[in-house]
């Protein structure tokens, strides 16, 4: 598509990343770039002074850049995925925890505690422990990730120290209160048996093909949360890692 010099100009000025040729040719400047599938072209005669002008001051320093378009041997074009935004790193976050007990273990490198982990024990489906309860009265165990930073989920993983005999069961969901008009809760592990799956190193490993992004706007719009259930007495080790960009 052939274009005047201000069409092409507010088209460049619209696009994030672009490859700009521009030849000499016959007192003229032609210029070419690429939008998606289609070319754009445009023609800037020499006696065109004030349009030459503009281009060579601002638009020219930035034209005729290498193209560094990677290629296999078939032509195909090498990509390489991203698991997080740009300028992040990769990161582990480790827990231990004994089911049936408040015994609840996270800290950093400075064994300090993590602040933007927690976890709260249940008597009933909805009625926290109190105080003075005694620990055999739990039946519920949420732990729950609220960073208040952005953060991108590539996976998890569950070690127990044994083979449980009571029947417990693990369901790990991400934005646990987000509203149902916004999707409401994602489960990603749901219902999984502890009890029926073997001991010992990643008998629980959920791995995603790209990472989750989970943007801190607020309390409650990036938390994961991690709920346990299990009969009441339970007294069963077990040790999580997240596996995250920061």
């Amino acid at each position: 598509m052939n274009l005047t010099w201000p069409q092409f100009k507010a088209l460049l000025l619209s696009m994030n990343n672009f490859y700009l040729q521009a030849l000499a040719v016959d007192e003229k400047w032609i210029l070419a770039v690429a939008n998606g599938p289609f070319y754009n072209y445009c023609e800037i005669e020499h006696s065109d002074t004030v349009s030459k002008a503009d281009f060579e001051a601002d638009w020219l320093p930035r034209s005729n850049k290498n193209y560094n378009l990677a290629v296999d041997r078939d032509g195909a074009q090498i990509v390489n995925p991203k698991f997080a935004g740009e300028g992040r790193g990769y990161q582990s976050l480790h827990f231990e925890m004994t089911l049936g007990s408040k015994n609840f273990y996270c800290k950093n490198y400075k064994l300090e505690d993590v602040d933007f982990i927690q976890v709260l024990h249940y008597k009933s489906e909805t009625e926290l422990l109190a105080e003075g309860d005694p620990e055999n009265l739990i039946v519920k165990s949420v732990v729950i990730l609220q960073p208040t930073f952005d953060y991108d989920i590539q996976g998890f993983c569950l070690y127990q120290k044994a083979q449980p005999v009571d029947d417990i069961k693990m369901w790990a969901v991400m934005v646990p209160f987000l509203p149902p008009e916004y999707g409401g809760p994602k489960e990603l592990i749901s219902g999984a048996c502890l009890d029926d799956s073997p001991y010992g190193v990643n008998f629980l490993d959920y791995v995603g093909d790209s990472a989750t992004t989970m943007k801190n706007q607020g309390p409650g719009t990036n938390e994961m949360m991690l709920i346990f259930r299990f009969p009441a007495g339970t007294n069963h080790k077990v040790m999580g890692e997240l596996f995250w960009y920061v």
